[in-house]
């Protein structure tokens, strides 16, 4: 299975509302391993992008984008879209959004 499919199966169940706390738990385990084993940063922002509806549970979404973060290239446009998606999830994330926002702006020309 590959992070994209992970990330479909996990999506799917989360719109279906279908199949109870152990499917939903297995396919958070089924991403979770992917995404450790993800190396192409290209991959990982494919799945972001595919969460339009910002449906993958927060704590998935936002280990998707540590894991893209630590995998590189650290761009202005993926650091801002971790700190949108952090804005969106209450003041206790609001100083890590803030940074990544200034390394963002570091980073361009």
């Amino acid at each position: 299975m590959s992070l994209s499919e992970a990330s479909a199966a996990l999506l799917r169940i989360q719109r279906d509302g279908g199949g109870g706390i152990a499917e939903q738990r297995a396919a958070e385990d089924a991403f979770m391993a992917e995404l450790a084993r993800a190396r192409d940063p290209d991959e990982i922002d494919r799945v972001l992008a595919t969460d339009t509806l910002d449906e993958l549970p927060a704590s998935l979404k936002s280990a998707a984008y540590e894991r893209r973060l630590e995998i590189g290239p650290r761009t202005p446009a993926v650091l801002r879209g971790y700190a949108d998606h952090l804005w969106l999830h209450g003041p206790e994330w609001d100083e890590k959004a803030e940074a990544l926002r200034a390394e963002a702006d570091r980073l361009e020309p």
